[in-house]
């Protein structure tokens, strides 16, 4: 069985790991509702529909079903019971974070690709990398940070450099500050990190008051 691993970031949230594959056992012990069969039957890519069968494995580890989750208008999952819930999956692996409190979670590849697009979302003065770190080890926690406090917002429409700033960092610290800034309000979050083999999980937490 691929489970991975499971996490507790604090007191009030879990995260779940899958390491995806192409196992048979990915549809075992999993009950989809109409709607989820008919979204993985329309897709074409067999990455997408293991990824999409990894993250109901970990609802079921988790204690939940498919019909116990469901997206808004806008695309951000909920679940029926009303506890916050984020999920991701890149490549290797999927994630699912089940918390009391406001979380979001991303876990992505360490890719030449986001070093590409550094200007897009890293912005010059606040995010200065440290030299003597793995520079695309920091841009793909940059990334995953700005990625997992997008998840939170629930309005979309995000400027990923103007609005999204995660505090310098340390490699070996496995954790920053990031901040969502809307109109006049700055949101601070809690961002702790850790590797996966070529990937790296990152996860946005609401700290105990907002400035």
């Amino acid at each position: 069985m691929p489970f991975y691993k499971i996490l507790h970031p604090n007191q009030y949230s879990t995260v779940y790991l899958w390491k995806i594959g192409a196992e048979d056992c990915l549809s075992e012990g999993i009950a989809l509702t109409e709607r989820s069969q008919h979204k993985l039957l329309a897709m074409r890519s067999e990455a997408q529909k293991q990824a999409y069968k990894s993250v109901r494995q970990l609802l079921k580890i988790a204690g939940y079903t498919d019909a116990d989750l469901f997206y808004d208008d806008r695309g951000k999952p909920h679940l029926k019971d009303q506890k916050y819930v984020s999920i991701s999956h890149s490549f290797g692996f999927a994630a699912l974070a089940v918390s009391e409190q406001e979380i979001g979670v991303d876990v992505e590849k360490k890719r030449p690709k986001i070093a590409k697009i550094r200007h897009k979302f890293v912005h010059p003065e606040k995010e200065s990398l440290c030299p003597s770190d793995d520079p695309l080890a920091q841009l793909t926690v940059i990334w995953g940070a700005k990625e997992a406090l997008y998840k939170i917002y629930p309005y979309g429409g995000l400027n990923f450099k103007e609005q999204l700033c995660i505090e310098p960092f340390r490699l070996d610290d496995q954790k920053t500050t990031g901040r969502l800034c809307t109109g006049i309000q700055q949101n601070k979050y809690e961002i702790q990190f850790e590797p996966l083999e070529d990937h790296i999980l990152v996860c946005a937490l609401a700290t105990t008051a907002h400035d």
